[in-house]
């Protein structure tokens, strides 16, 4: 959906995501580095880019299908701590790769961030079955 995005997306979409991006920064739990938690729709940077990909094959699969399941995660497992900050980085060099129409950059940073987000899922589910 990133690639595609970057090759699909507006100026106008680009710029709306660096507002959301900046919104997100204005919070204060964000800002302290507590935690990222991102409204759904399109309050959510993901369901953006991938609204941005315009394939409605992948809006279909990744907004309505899986989606909630994902946002399900997201939520029970949160962002906390030290991933915060390096989550909102992620996501400000994924939007500098789209504005600049570099979609195999914007899939390759896509891709990391969201394999750092599942290790963190992942070791926070260890710790959790562990208890």
């Amino acid at each position: 959906a990133c690639r595609l995005a970057a090759d699909n997306m507006e100026p106008e979409e680009v710029k709306g995501l660096k507002q959301l991006l900046n919104q997100h920064l204005q919070t204060q739990r964000v800002k302290e580095g507590e935690s990222y938690y991102q409204e759904a729709g399109d309050l959510d940077f993901h369901y953006r880019i991938i609204q941005g990909s315009k394939n409605a094959h992948l809006i279909h699969l990744l907004c309505n299908e899986l989606y909630q399941l994902i946002r399900m995660y997201r939520v029970q497992m949160g962002m906390v701590g030290p991933r915060v900050s390096k989550a909102f980085d992620e996501h400000l060099a994924i939007i500098n790769a789209i504005e600049n129409h570099d979609g195999e950059l914007a899939e390759m940073l896509m891709k990391r961030h969201i394999s750092a987000s599942q290790a963190n899922i992942q070791t926070k589910f260890d710790v959790y079955q562990s208890v």
